[in-house]
């Protein structure tokens, strides 16, 4: 089983309550604070959950407003490749 992991910028001060909105959901995922001061948090999910994942994260951003949580991509160059 592959985890799936996807990192997001999140305002600093939205961090706690993103944390604890999700880990409310029992199993849902495991949150990484990367760069507190930055906003940088990495998920991980399991890959059975990815939808319910996605649906709750949609709720937080209406909750927040959109530009409040964004997910951010890898790197690709003009061919695509990380």
């Amino acid at each position: 089983m592959e985890i799936l992991t996807k990192k997001f910028y999140i305002e600093p001060r939205n961090i706690a309550y993103f944390r604890f909105i999700t880990e409310g959901y029992d199993g849902l995922c495991l949150i990484h604070t990367v760069d507190g001061k930055a906003g940088i948090v990495e998920v991980s999910v399991p890959p059975q959950l990815e939808k319910e994942f996605f649906e709750v994260i949609e709720v937080i951003r209406e909750e927040l407003g959109g530009d409040n949580l964004t997910e951010i991509l890898p790197f690709t160059g003009e061919d695509g490749v990380i």
